[in-house]
């Protein structure tokens, strides 16, 4: 808001009402005698003009004009002394930034009139079915609306709370920016707030509708029966028609709209311009709370708080999408498609789906691929297409990503440890921790092998690589605090045997150890056990991997081998 509005729109905190009054004659002034060309909305109890009036900041500064709105009541219409004041004492008590700003009021000889904010782009009902209303932006909308009420309901600086009852698409404003503001306080009601009592019973007002049945049928008053008029609204936003259409006359909207959410069909009644820019999740969060505010029984009804939190996650799924998407590859969906558990994808944000892309999506045939590496499907579909490290082998698992332009390269326990005629020296346990769902326990022994064979393929061409041993151990473990032995055993004439630790030693029993195992962020532990250049070592397109751990104190048990990783050094 300006500072010039700012300057007439007084200190609301002071409720000495005089300093609010305003003259009938600068009222006609303003709005050149009540001229038709300058109405701009007909209610119930009375009609609202434009009006326009100059003002300055000071004798230094040169005069500007600025639009006012005069609502002038009709006292045949039920607008009598005690609700005038009723509404005057709500308007001049209740300030905030989407409740329409009072400017002053006018009780002079027959006339009744407030005077208020000019909203320069009128009435929500009008824009309901423009496809110039985005969804972002209805969705900003209807989040002021529900901060609006709120404020209302919630009592800021009172004991009192404020029931509007009248919650309808032509009683919310929106100023140029778009900003919402609830308005016309006429048929609005006080109540203390009490916890003894949370409702009133009053005769029943309000617009067809919008008017809560258990109010209709009870004359019990409550917060809840806001909330339902919102709920209306909230389906006028998405279908882009007011509750008061001839098409819904046969079956209201919020009847309409129940058939539909029961039905899982709540897209055929989505306005056609908008099909194509709701994201789903943004359509399904909204949609729910939408659901829940036109329950019959108060109940169900959620707090007018729950409403923000929800269409405010809505609007961050929207935007999400509208600021992440661009970013994922074009094929990203058919990629998702591809992975090994696709209905995980469905609930994410967009900025979750391009950080997981980032760090590599696990598909079908064993592999990772990430977002840098790829372009298009065809060269997903591509990586996929490695499947196995052995073609002898009938069962491995492999992930395959790459980092700085060089292949990573990760293997399943399975692939590399478990050996079918030896069944008794090992145990295939399942895992949700591993990106295999499957690890091996190694059962009590002294040593165990790791034998496969990588295709060369799958590793870069001239690189150094480490393989890493990725591991975890059991409370009940047995000989693996001391050092443990590997053996190349395809290089023995050239290599000494290699020293590991498996668990953290204390700093002095290191000693000319190097290779001593690390917490990884994921959970699991590693090892470097091997290391060597992926061109010098290639036999028959493959490369042989035989290395054999062996305690140097006796038997060892409680090792969970999680796989093998071969990452370029």
């Amino acid at each position: 808001m300006s500072i010039i509005l700012n300057l007439i729109f007084h200190d609301f905190q002071v409720n000495r009402k005089d300093k609010f009054i305003v003259s009938l004659k600068d009222i006609r002034s303003a709005t050149d005698n009540f001229s038709h060309h300058n109405i701009i909305g007909h209610g119930a109890l009375g009609t609202t003009y434009k009006g326009t009036v100059t003002y300055s900041i000071g004798e230094a500064f040169p005069e500007e004009e600025i639009f006012i709105a005069a609502k002038r009541l009709d006292i045949h219409r039920g607008q009598g002394e005690q609700q005038f004041l009723a509404q005057l004492e709500i308007l001049l008590g209740y300030k905030h930034e989407n409740v329409i700003g009072f400017v002053g009021y006018c009780k002079e000889n027959d006339e009744s009139i407030f005077v208020y904010e000019y909203a320069s782009n009128k009435s929500l009902d009008l824009h309901l079915g423009s496809r110039d209303l985005t969804w972002t932006k209805r969705l900003e909308i209807v989040i002021d609306v529900a901060s609006g009420l709120e404020f209302l309901h919630g009592g800021v600086e009172t004991q009192e709370t404020v029931i509007h009852r009248n919650i309808n698409s032509g009683n919310i404003l929106l100023n140029g920016d778009w900003r919402a503001k609830v308005s016309d306080f006429g048929l609005a009601l006080k109540m203390p707030i009490s916890q003894e009592t949370d409702y009133m019973i009053d005769s029943v007002v309000g617009s067809l509708g919008y008017l809560d049945p258990l109010y209709e049928s009870t004359c019990f008053l409550t917060k809840e029966s806001d909330i339902y008029s919102l709920g209306v609204v909230l389906f006028e936003i998405l279908c882009g028609r007011c509750a008061t259409d001839q098409i819904f006359e046969d079956r209201p909207l919020p009847i309409l709209a129940k058939h539909h959410f029961n039905e899982g069909t709540i897209k055929e009644i989505v306005l056609n311009t908008m099909k194509e820019q709701i994201v789903p999740e943004s359509l399904i969060t909204y949609y729910r709370i939408a659901f829940q505010c036109i329950q019959r029984e108060r109940e169900k009804r959620p707090t007018i708080s729950e409403v923000i939190v929800q269409l405010k996650k809505a609007l961050e799924f929207q935007e999400d999408y509208q600021l992440w998407e661009p970013k994922l590859p074009k094929d990203y969906k058919e990629i998702i498609k591809m992975s090994i558990s696709p209905e995980i994808y469905s609930t994410k944000k967009i900025e979750d789906l391009y950080n997981m892309f980032s760090k590599g999506i696990l598909l079908q045939q064993g592999k990772v691929v990430k977002h840098k590496e790829i372009v298009k499907l065809k060269e997903v579909q591509q990586v996929v297409s490695y499947s196995d490290l052995n073609a002898d082998q009938e069962k491995v698992s492999s992930l395959t990503s790459v980092t700085n332009g060089k292949y990573h390269l990760i293997v399943s326990a399975e692939a590399v440890v478990y050996d079918s005629s030896n069944m008794g020296l090992f145990t295939l346990k399942p895992s949700a921790e591993s990106r295999f769902h499957e690890v091996i326990e190694l059962l009590p022994q002294q040593a165990f092998g790791i034998n496969c064979m990588i295709k060369s393929h799958m590793l870069s061409r001239d690189t150094e690589y480490a393989c890493f041993l990725v591991f975890k151990i059991t409370e009940n473990c047995h000989g693996l605090q001391c050092p443990v032995k590997v053996l190349d055993l395809l290089h023995q004439e050239n290599k000494e045997a290699e020293a590991i630790y498996l668990t953290s030693p204390s700093p002095w029993n290191i000693h000319d150890i190097t290779r001593v195992s690390k917490q990884r962020e994921d959970g699991w532990m590693e090892v470097n056990v091997w290391q060597f250049n992926s061109s010098d070592e290639v036999e028959n397109d493959c490369v042989p991997v035989n290395l054999k751990f062996i305690s140097y104190e006796g038997t060892m048990s409680g090792l969970i081998v999680g796989g093998l990783e071969f990452r370029p050094m």
